[in-house]
Parts: structure tokens; sequence; C-alpha cells
């Protein structure tokens, strides 16, 4: 009986480092990134007519190392694209493209290569063409290469919410009269005083027998 049971034992002990790293590697979270995205806007409120600026920041929360990744902001009709700043240099740099200067449209940046927490912030600065009600711009990273799937959606996308104050009216401003002018004036109200009085019932008359 001992004898039929230690090749059984054998062939046990020789399967179980293979069993215990299958184990192992099964255990190990599949390579992916947690990518998140914040934004902040200013001023807010906003009147017409003037500059809203978006700061929105980008991050891979790990555990690997993200590949092809693309932020997007998404303007609305109320407002008009002005400018870009894009975070540059290593060890993620962006490629971007932006609607037209005045136009609405997605402000869209790429990389191939996002690093663990490496946070980088852009900024967009737009011109307010609404005239009332609130703008509403959304921030989105979104994970473009299949092999590092985002393991955590919740936090790929912000709103910024801007409420727009209207403007207020323009005075208009008041001519100034020169000296002259004045001085015209007060020979005028002094000649037009003269004629009425000149005209009175009785003024310059006396009476007689």
């Amino acid at each position: 009986m001992i004898q039929e049971a230690f090749p059984m034992l054998s062939r046990f002990l020789f399967a179980l480092p293979a069993c215990l790293l299958a184990g192992a590697a099964l255990a190990q979270p599949a390579p992916g990134a947690d990518y998140s995205v914040t934004i902040t806007d200013a001023p807010d409120p906003v009147t017409t007519g003037a500059t809203l600026t978006y700061a929105y920041t980008v991050e891979n929360l790990g555990p690997f190392t993200g590949g092809d990744t693309a932020v997007e902001l998404a303007l609305p009709p109320s407002v008009g694209f002005v400018s870009l700043v894009a975070p540059s240099g290593a060890p993620i740099a962006f490629t971007c493209t932006t609607p037209a200067v005045g136009a609405s449209g997605v402000v869209r940046c790429t990389t191939t290569s996002f690093w663990l927490f490496s946070p980088r912030t852009f900024t967009v600065e737009v011109k307010v063409l609404a005239t009332s009600g609130t703008i509403t711009s959304t921030a989105t990273v979104i994970p473009i290469n299949p092999v590092f799937p985002d393991t955590n959606l919740a936090n790929n996308t912000a709103v910024a919410i801007t409420a727009i104050r209207p403007s207020a009216p323009v005075a208009r401003a008041v001519p100034a009269l020169s000296v002259g002018a004045l001085a015209g004036m007060a020979a005028s109200c002094a000649l037009l005083g003269a004629i009425l009085l000149r005209r009175r019932p009785g003024a310059g008359s006396s009476s007689g027998f």
C-alpha cells in the first residue's frame, strides 16, 4: 500500500510548484490603468463677452503605465475658442487639435504613453457668446489602446457649469461744453430775458393827462 501511494505523492509534489505559479499569475491584476480627469472654471459667474478659462488635469492612477490616450474638452455653442496651453516635455507629450478661433467644438489631445502619477494640466480660454443661462463644458479622458484598458470608468469625465451674468449697460457720456459755448449760452439767456421783459404790459411806458 505504501509503495503504491509513493508514486502518487511524488507526482503531486512535482506538480505543486507549477500549480502555485499558475495561481499567482491568475491573482495578478490585468494590465490596466486608472485614468482620471478634473476641471475648474474661472470666473464663475462670467459676463457676456468676457474670457472664461478652463483648467483640466488628467492623471494615471495606476497600477500600470497606460498606452495611447486621448483627452478632450467639448465646448458648447455658447462660447468661442480663443487659445490652448497644453503640457509639454517628458514624460508625457501631447499632440493637439482645436476648433477655429471663435468657434465651438472639441479640443482633442493625444499621447502614446501615459505614465503613472504624472498629472498633466491643460488650459483653455474661450470667449462667452451667450447672454444668459449657463455654460456646460465637459472634459473626458479616453484610453484608445485596448491592451491597456481603464480599470475605473467612474472618474473619466468632469463637467464645468458656469453661470452667465448679463453685461452692465453702457453709460452714455455727457458731452462737455467749452468756455465759449457756455458764454454764448449765457448771452443768449440774457438776451431772451431782456426781450421778455420789454414785452410785459406797461413795461417801458408812463401814464399822463
